[in-house]
């Protein structure tokens, strides 16, 4: 981190409103345009509206496989850029493919495109200052002007996420999480939504990073009418269907719940990675069609459609980082069973909006889901409050703090 300087933004935002209109430039793998956004383009879409709705002026920078084109998204000028398009990075992919460390070089060369995006538009017309992702290694290679200050949002911890893929011992695992902690070390500041991610890098690496929570909002309202037919009572699980996000855990907790309760069902929504889910229905026998997939859904409003006529959304993450499942069951008042850990305990509040049982035990978890099944919890019963923490959340509070740590950035 460099040293401290006057910070530009300084007078213009120590109010509650800001004297002018700031601009600011967001540099990321993906975002609310592309087919497969994720949770980051689920963010970087809730905090981008939330400044403009405050007068400000978000440029976004993603990485598509569409054309590279200039999109007017909802206000929000979006740079789209393809590199398939581009030659010579497409020689360089080639030869990753052959030191087997191609992944590693798709995400250089998508840093080294944001960079020189972000270089071009920012002599057009200076931003005030800059967020690149961690995930992707978007700001890598950012040559910081005196100007702008640079913060980096840490969406996960790489070494910790990847190691329950069983990836950590990879060539290009190694060097893109080096990379990654370059990124942080190299930004004026850094920060995580949650208190998990933050603890992580101060404790193994002696990282600080703030916690900035996200904006609690939905991007749309859920479809009225859904095409399938779904069980009259249901729990649900949706996002990536790996170990990192518990799904094996629950897998393995379902036929303890069928031993006492054989009717009970869930819907699943999301990408089966690895073919995960198809190993767990050798584990559910006879049982297995009482757990209907969707599959993955770009749409948003049929996720939320299909969320909001269940009884509990099923978190059971081993790792995690504030998920945008999480926020987006609370605020359409799903109750939640999740960990107790991996950043779930940071918005479920037992007997509140929900249940927490250990990490990775399937017993604790069959005994919630049973208890949900047969109403048998408090929480049941009465309105899903949200998290206590949820003023932080409220998306003109969440993009003022956002500019009130770009103000406090030292360099």
């Amino acid at each position: 981190m460099k040293g401290i300087q006057q910070n530009k933004l300084g007078a213009e935002t120590r109010g509650v409103q800001t004297t002018r209109p700031l601009r600011i430039a967001f540099l990321t793998p993906t975002f609310a345009t592309e087919f497969d956004s994720g949770g980051m383009g689920a963010y970087l879409h809730r905090i981008a509206r939330a400044l403009r709705e405050l007068g400000h002026e978000p440029e976004v920078f993603t990485l598509s496989q569409e054309k590279a084109s200039l999109l007017d998204f909802e206000n929000i000028r979006v740079e789209r850029l393809n590199l398939a398009q581009d030659i010579p990075l497409r020689l360089l992919t080639r030869l990753g493919a052959k030191v087997n460390i191609s992944d590693l070089v798709e995400h250089l060369r998508g840093a080294w495109s944001l960079a020189c995006a972000f270089s071009r538009r920012n002599r057009e017309k200076p931003f005030d200052f800059l967020q690149s992702s961690d995930y992707g290694l978007a700001g890598l290679f950012i040559k910081k002007p005196s100007h702008c200050p640079h913060l980096v949002r840490c969406s996960w911890a790489a070494d910790l996420f990847v190691r329950m893929d069983g990836n950590s011992e990879k060539l290009d695992s190694k060097l893109y999480c080096y990379l990654e902690r370059l990124c942080i070390r190299r930004a004026d500041l850094a920060y995580s939504p949650s208190e998990f991610v933050a603890k992580y890098y101060r404790e193994k690496y002696g990282l600080e990073l703030e916690v900035l929570r996200p904006p609690f909002v939905l991007e749309t309202a859920e479809a009225s009418s859904l095409p399938w037919e779904l069980p009259q009572r249901y729990l649900m699980y949706f996002g990536a269907i790996c170990p990192q996000k518990g799904a094996d855990v629950l897998a393995t907790a379902l036929p303890l719940v069928w031993q006492q309760e054989p009717n009970f069902s869930m819907v699943w929504v999301g990408e089966s990675w690895n073919g995960a889910l198809e190993s767990y229905r050798h584990i559910w026998g006879k049982n297995s069609p009482q757990v209907k997939w969707l599959g993955y859904l770009p749409s948003k409003p049929m996720v939320y459609g299909v969320l909001k006529r269940a009884e509990a959304v099923v978190i059971p993450s081993r790792t995690d980082n504030l998920p945008n499942t999480l926020i987006e069951s609370l605020l359409l008042g799903v109750p939640v069973i999740g960990s107790l850990g991996a950043s779930i305990d940071e918005l479920v509040e037992p007997g509140r909006n929900g249940e927490l049982v250990p990490i990775g035990d399937s017993v604790a978890l069959a005994k919630a889901l049973l208890r949900v099944w047969r109403r048998e919890t408090s929480w049941m019963h009465g309105e899903v409050l949200p998290p206590s923490v949820v003023e932080q959340m409220r998306p003109d509070v969440a993009a003022l703090n956002l500019i009130r740590l770009a103000r406090s950035a030292p360099y």
